[in-house]
């Protein structure tokens, strides 16, 4: 590995020459001999949070994708946590997604689901009542699965995720879920 690539690329994109700092990170990640010295890397990268709200897309997609992947698939809790903090990035590359199938909330199930922290009830309460808050962003036209109103079935889903979102709640998100129950019960009547 090559860390002057990296500086380099650095140095670069804040002049504001972009392609030539993109050649130069994608030299960068081509410097790479091992995967050791991919894992130590992005371990270090990803902890230092000097990438700002997303990573440099080919260095995601080359390098820190395909190590988070390799941990995930090993069922490495904090791989799963990484996944979910960087899912910006994995919104940004269709292939990406289809290849891990899930968004912040099943990463997030899954690491609480290995082990519950404090920290993760908190982060997983709040993509999910972030999912259902979205949901109702059109009440009262109806309640929404995607951008698609949602089937009779998929209110049940929905209300399931209530009663699981009530056990991770200590009464902060009580009003919110209360009504989202309500509407969703209100909706199912209408179809």
């Amino acid at each position: 590995m090559n860390p002057e690539l990296y500086l380099r690329h650095l140095h670069l994109k804040n002049r504001g020459q972009r392609p030539e700092s993109n050649r130069v990170m994608n030299e960068f990640i081509d410097s790479f001999s091992t995967e050791e010295e991919k894992d130590t890397w992005v371990d270090e990268f990803l902890k230092s949070g000097e990438y700002g709200h997303q990573i440099n897309y080919d260095l995601y997609v080359r390098l820190v994708f395909p190590v988070l992947l390799k941990r995930y698939r090993r069922q490495e809790r904090e791989s799963m946590l990484w996944l979910a903090k960087t899912i910006h990035n994995i919104g940004r590359n269709l292939s990406l997604f289809e290849e891990v199938g899930k968004g912040k909330y099943g990463f997030l199930l899954e690491a609480y689901t290995l082990l519950p922290d404090e920290e993760t009830r908190q982060k997983l309460l709040g993509s999910l009542c972030g999912d259902l808050d979205y949901a109702q962003h059109e009440w009262p036209a109806g309640i929404l699965i995607g951008s698609n109103g949602a089937t009779f079935e998929e209110c049940e889903e929905y209300l399931k995720d209530v009663v699981f979102a009530r056990t991770l709640d200590d009464g902060d998100e009580r009003e919110f879920l209360d009504t989202f129950e309500a509407r969703v019960k209100s909706y199912m009547e209408r179809l």
